[in-house]
């Protein structure tokens, strides 16, 4: 029974030999595949990070530069309310000079203001902190817009 015990022994020593010599070829491919998902994770989750690190980025300057464009906007609109308040109308009779009169004292001011309302939109004329509390999608809208509208040349509509 030693014999067969030592024999035995022998031959389960040699199959452990050869079993390390040439080691099976699913366990490297499993390893390999390993890696290779691994690799692949990574890879997309750096993709992801970096769009959303994109969006995040694109998205707060448009809304940056939304909240400046419609600031300047709304100063221009202001602007023009402000002229039109102290704007006078001198009256003469036959020359001579009878009376300086605001457009309030003359009743044509507020017609006056609703022309220069007519200029600008709802959102033109809200206030830079109102316009702060707006949804971000109408922020959006008016980034958008502003390329194309911008502000009005610089002088004031209407010739005031």
């Amino acid at each position: 029974m030693q014999i067969l015990t030592d024999r035995h022994d022998a031959e389960r020593g040699a199959s452990l030999a050869r079993a390390r010599q040439t080691p099976p070829v699913r366990t490297l491919r499993c390893r390999s595949m390993k890696k290779t998902r691994l690799l692949v994770c990574i890879a997309l989750t750096a993709v992801l990070v970096t769009a959303v690190t994109l969006a995040v980025t694109l998205t707060a300057r448009a809304e940056r530069r939304a909240a400046e464009g419609q600031a300047a906007v709304y100063h221009e609109y202001q602007q023009l309310l402000e002229r039109a308040a102290s704007y006078a109308v001198t009256v003469s009779e036959n020359g001579a000079a009878v009376g300086t009169y605001t457009l309030a004292d003359l009743g044509v001011f507020e017609g006056t203001r609703a022309a220069i309302d007519a200029l600008y939109t709802d959102t033109e004329r809200l206030s830079p902190e109102a316009f702060a509390a707006r949804p971000l999608r109408e922020k959006a809208r008016v980034a958008r817009r502003l390329p194309s509208h911008g502000l009005r040349g610089g002088r004031p509509c209407g010739g005031l």
